[in-house]
């Protein structure tokens, strides 16, 4: 018959434990959520953004987005993320793909299960005078040929691969 323990109750004595090699511990998997859009203009043009150079991908161009937090919906994620990186507002359109992959990050090696959203997407058109609507530094649009030509995340090459313009 078991019962519960009391403040000032004698622990009972227990058998050693065995020792525990750190670098043997299972590092739990992590799933991120990201959202993206596809943003081509009427020439033909996507529009890319830079990886911050603090980033452990620094230089590399991927399409405007980026993680859902919390209770966020991902098509609102999608348009937060644009504002933040381009100073762009946007429409959502129609889902264009469902991305997935496991990478390893940090210097435990932990595996990140990526899982992104790419939304079709278009630029909502500012008011005249407003600074709504000017690119911020680490964005641009790229013509194709332009895009082959740069260091590109792989799920950008991705889908940029597959799209025909």
């Amino acid at each position: 018959m078991s019962r519960t323990r009391r403040a000032g109750d004698e622990v009972p004595a227990t058998t050693a434990l065995p020792f525990i090699d750190v670098e043997e511990l299972v590092v739990p998997a992590r799933q991120r959520l990201a959202a993206y859009a596809l943003i081509v203009d009427s020439t033909g043009r996507v529009l890319l953004t830079r990886h911050p150079d603090a980033r452990r991908h620094a230089g590399r161009w991927l399409l405007p987005g980026g993680g859902v937090e919390h209770g966020e919906h991902p098509e609102q994620a999608a348009v937060r993320e644009v504002w933040e990186e381009t100073a762009l507002r946007v429409r959502i359109g129609l889902l264009h793909a469902v991305l997935s992959d496991v990478t390893t990050v940090g210097r435990r090696h932990r595996a990140l299960h990526n899982v992104r959203l790419i939304y079709r997407a278009t630029v909502i058109p500012a008011e005249p005078n407003s600074r709504v609507g000017q690119l911020s530094d680490g964005a641009r649009w790229c013509t194709p040929r332009e895009c082959q030509a740069f260091p590109l995340a792989p799920f950008t090459a991705s889908v940029l691969g597959s799209e025909s313009h």
